[in-house]
């Protein structure tokens, strides 16, 4: 979902480069595409502050936890790579206009809930929305992209990380809160509005009324 926004924000802005969005790393160099946007996945942690949703719980189950939402924040690094300095230019400063672009791209929609929706150009047909693209549609889907500041320390250590590496430009954010879905639930327990226990003359004892 958030690939396809930056693609289709791409195009709002005119920006008639030949460009791929991938899910693959920075250093993936398998892609002969002469510009490559990288939206690589880095780490995932689980959200505090979302670790007491209301459970649900199921009539017969060994673990009614899992059918609880778990809550997680997604960290992503953008980087851009040019292959062949189409355009003409330095390829260095073509992946700095580009990290530019999609730094805009992802400003201009910070929160993105189920209806977003990227205005197209025309004579472009309207885009449809971000989520419908992905499959998620009619979930309420919200999503909060939050531009982190990184500190140069902490952008050095992440790119020497392999002792190899240059420390590439790119944008390091966070995406939140994503909710993992749970195994449907085939029955719950009903809500018990009143008990009392009574003594039986004879007999076992029973439930006289639901």
């Amino acid at each position: 979902a958030i690939a396809t926004l930056i693609r289709q924000a791409l195009v709002r802005d005119n920006i008639t480069t030949d460009i791929e969005v991938t899910a693959a790393p920075p250093d993936d160099e398998t892609n002969a595409s002469p510009n490559v946007v990288s939206l690589y996945l880095f780490h995932i942690a689980e959200d505090s502050f979302h670790k007491n949703l209301p459970p649900r719980r199921p009539v017969l189950s060994d673990s009614p936890v899992q059918f609880t939402e778990m809550a997680l924040i997604l960290n992503y690094v953008v980087t851009a790579r040019n292959n062949s300095a189409v355009g003409g230019g330095d390829p260095a400063l073509i992946e700095q206009r580009l990290v530019g672009f999609r730094g805009r791209a992802l400003h201009d929609f910070p929160v993105i809930p189920d209806e977003t929706v990227v205005p197209s150009v025309l004579p472009n047909p309207p885009n449809p929305p971000v989520f419908q693209t992905a499959n998620m549609a009619g979930a309420n889907n919200r999503i909060e992209l939050v531009l982190r500041p990184v500190s140069i320390e902490e952008t050095v250590n992440f790119w020497s990380a392999e002792q190899d590496l240059v420390a590439r430009l790119g944008l390091f954010y966070e995406a939140r809160v994503i909710l993992l879905s749970t195994p449907p639930v085939t029955s719950t327990p009903g809500i018990v509005y009143s008990l009392g226990g009574f003594v039986s003359v004879a007999g076992q004892p029973f439930i006289e009324s639901v």
